[in-house]
C-alpha cells in the first residue's frame, strides 16, 4: 500500500540522487514498487510530486521560531532554508520557476508570514516590509542557487566552507541593515 510518508521518502531519495529530473511518474512508481495508476491516485503529475517533495524538505528543516526575537527568527530561517536545499540539486530552481503556483503553498505562506512578522517586530514599517522581505529571500535563495552553480562548475577556488562563511556574513549584514532601517524609520515618525 502506498501512503504519503512512503511517497515522500521515495521522492527525497530520488531528488537527492538524481535531482528534479528523476521525478517522473513511471520511474517513481517503479521505485515505489507500484503501478503508475496507483501513483496517479496520490499525485496527478510532476507538480504534485514536487509539492510533496518541497513540503517534506521544509517540514524537516524549518526551525521553531515562536517567541524568538526577530533577528534570531530571521537568522534561523535563513540558515535552515540555506541548508535544506543543498542535498537536492535543482529543486529550488524548479520551485522558483513556478512563480505564482508556489506562492499558494502552505510552506511558502508560512515562510512569508513568519519573515514578515519578524521584520515588523524589528520595527520595519508595514509599507516597507515586503521590499525588505524580498532582499532577505534573494540573499537566502540566491546563495543556494549560486552554490549549486558553483558545484556544477567545480570551481576549486570556492570551498563549501568559504561559501557558507560568505552566506553567514551576508545574513549578518542584512540583519544589521534591518536594524539601521528600523532606527531610521523610527527617527522619521
Amino acid at each position: 500500500m502506498l501512503d504519503r510518508e512512503r511517497l515522500a521518502a521515495t521522492l527525497l531519495d530520488i531528488a537527492r540522487h538524481e535531482g528534479v529530473t528523476g521525478l517522473q511518474m513511471r520511474p517513481v512508481a517503479s521505485a515505489l514498487g507500484v503501478s503508475p495508476k496507483v501513483l496517479y491516485s496520490h499525485v496527478t503529475d510532476k507538480q504534485g510530486m514536487l509539492e510533496i517533495l518541497v513540503e517534506t524538505i521544509l517540514d524537516a528543516c524549518m526551525p521553531d521560531v515562536r517567541d524568538k526575537p526577530w533577528d534570531e527568527t530571521l537568522r534561523a530561517m535563513a540558515g535552515a532554508l540555506h541548508q535544506a536545499y543543498k542535498p537536492f540539486p535543482g529543486v529550488l530552481d524548479v520551485v522558483l520557476a513556478q512563480g505564482c503556483d508556489v506562492l499558494q503553498q502552505p510552506y511558502t505562506k508560512w515562510f512569508h508570514a513568519t519573515a514578515h512578522a519578524a521584520l515588523t517586530n524589528a520595527g520595519i514599517p508595514q509599507k516597507k516590509v515586503y521590499h525588505v522581505f524580498v532582499r532577505f529571500a534573494v540573499i537566502v535563495m540566491g546563495s543556494v542557487l549560486y552554490e549549486e552553480s558553483n558545484a556544477r562548475s567545480a570551481d576549486p577556488s570556492e570551498s563549501q566552507e568559504s561559501l557558507d562563511q560568505c552566506f553567514e556574513e551576508n545574513v549578518e549584514m542584512f540583519l544589521k541593515d534591518v536594524e539601521r532601517m528600523a532606527s531610521d524609520c523610527a527617527g522619521t515618525d
